[in-house]
């Protein structure tokens, strides 16, 4: 059995933001979810700035995103918003704005905009028309635009608060960066290699130079990228009973991703299914550290259960060295998406020493935390036993 989630397109998220001068909290909020088959994100700008509008924007990106992920529909998300949170009464326009995505892993999406910037999507460096419909939803019939339409690997999308439109008003450019100027600013910069953190923070580097380090507003950049996924497999102790062997190695071999094998006594017993050799460096042992191994077409190969407390402990942001076998695995769970773990139930004697840590004595507990501590980080995990 292999990972299920089998889509072929990630999406890939960052956000930047810096608050108005003189204030300690940002104003703008981002809520980004993940469920089973697609991201949703929400931005939300509330009115003003400060603690008043970051509380505003909070509950507003907050609702948005969780009735979003139950499957509500725009009208009652609209009216929930409507009804929680009232209209200012000097100026007769809502407390907060809001511009909210979904994208499905195969590639569909929705937008819906109220009162906010116009999201925008760049196919390479040219920017892509999104078309919208406008109709009035919710208690106070608000104006709301929306757009159905599909994204494909190297897109991105940039959502971005009134802050970024502004930059630069009354000082280095007189009437602001505005929308047709941020298009033209992204043009010149976006690199189909950068990240979404990069072009996020990019552009925000772009606001803050507008602003001369001032800026007048709070000022936020979301960017979504449309990639591949990237996979990765950990393979850690043999099966339980040896009649599995054959299929866990071959789950292995027909993964579709990078694969990573933990334990001596599964790297001989995946390395004889394959009809393979594995070997071990020791020219490249590190003081301290277990020698890594190699096996044809496995990505990595190292020891099993004091590799993996040690790579939980970096996972939760403990020193390490990032050359030693440990860094390298915490590496490769940093960098994928999605990740399986195969754990084979089968008992290893020489862990049954009570003077051992209690962590040692049971490497599906090991996994399970480690799971915990990747998923918190937004990744998809699944855990196979055999």
């Amino acid at each position: 059995m292999s990972l299920t989630r089998t889509h072929s397109l990630f999406v890939e998220n960052g956000v930047a933001q810096v608050a108005k001068y003189g204030e300690e909290l940002c104003g703008d909020t981002v809520r980004t979810v993940r469920t089973s088959d697609s991201l949703i994100c929400v931005l939300s700008d509330g009115l003003g700035s400060g603690v008043k509008a970051n509380i505003l924007s909070t509950l507003t990106a907050n609702i948005a995103a969780e009735m979003l992920r139950s499957g509500a529909s725009l009208e009652d998300m609209m009216e929930t918003i409507g009804k929680t949170l009232p209209v200012c009464q000097v100026r007769q326009i809502g407390y907060a704005t809001l511009s909210a995505l979904e994208i499905d892993h195969d590639g569909q999406a929705f937008v819906a905009e109220f009162d906010t910037p116009a999201m925008m999507m760049f196919q390479g460096s040219k920017a892509f028309a999104i078309e919208r419909t406008k109709r009035q939803v919710g208690p106070r019939e608000q104006t709301i635009r929306e757009g159905h339409f599909w994204v494909q690997e190297g897109d991105f999308l940039i959502s971005v608060s009134d802050g970024v439109i502004h930059a630069g008003i009354g000082g280095k450019l007189r009437l602001g960066l505005g929308a047709s100027g941020l298009q033209a600013y992204i043009e010149r910069v976006i690199d189909p290699k950068m990240s979404a953190q990069d072009l996020a923070d990019t552009i925000l580097g772009h606001c803050r130079h507008l602003y001369d380090n001032r800026p007048g507003d709070d000022t936020t950049v979301w960017v979504a990228k449309v990639r591949k996924p990237r996979r990765l497999l950990v393979a850690v102790g043999p099966p339980r009973y040896r009649e599995l062997d054959q299929a866990f190695a071959r789950s292995i071999n027909r993964f579709s991703g990078v694969t990573a094998v933990c334990g001596g006594t599964t790297a001989k017993l995946v390395a004889s299914q394959l009809n393979r050799e594995v070997s071990v460096t020791l020219d490249e042992m590190r003081p301290g550290q277990p020698p890594k191994g190699t096996i044809q077409g496995i990505d990595f190969v190292g020891e099993g259960i004091v590799t993996l407390c040690e790579v939980l402990e970096r996972l939760k942001g403990g020193p390490g060295d990032p050359g030693s076998p440990a860094g390298e695995l915490t590496g490769m769970l940093r960098y994928a998406d999605y990740i399986c773990f195969h754990v084979g139930r089968a008992i290893n004697p020489a862990h049954q020493n009570p003077e051992l840590p209690f962590d040692m004595t049971l490497k599906q507990q090991v996994v399970g935390k480690i799971r915990r501590v990747l998923e918190a980080k937004g990744k998809t995990v699944e855990t196979v036993y055999f």
